[in-house]
């Protein structure tokens, strides 16, 4: 998670829950979707999200407007400019 412009950016998986029995969340629907979402500072109401293809376990905004993306699955960082989905 980070913050930039009076917003939270993070990554997120769905559908999930957490499990109070075990402590760990699980998947509750067929297929995971992943995205990455924008969310008010003040009342986390959410303001944009942006589909993609797997879930980032680092997400950082840099200079001018860039934002980084780590994957530990992939063991890489992405360097990447967020558009609307259309």
């Amino acid at each position: 998670m980070d913050y930039a412009d009076g917003a939270l950016w993070l990554s997120v998986a769905e559908p999930m829950a957490f499990s109070t029995e075990t402590g760990a969340f699980r998947w509750v629907g067929d297929e995971p979707t992943f995205a990455i979402v924008q969310l008010d500072a003040q009342t986390g109401r959410e303001i944009t999200r942006y589909s993609m293809p797997g879930l980032y376990t680092g997400l950082a905004w840099g200079d001018g407007g860039t934002l980084w993306l780590a994957s530990a699955a992939e063991q890489c960082l992405y360097q990447v400019m967020v558009t609307p989905d259309d």
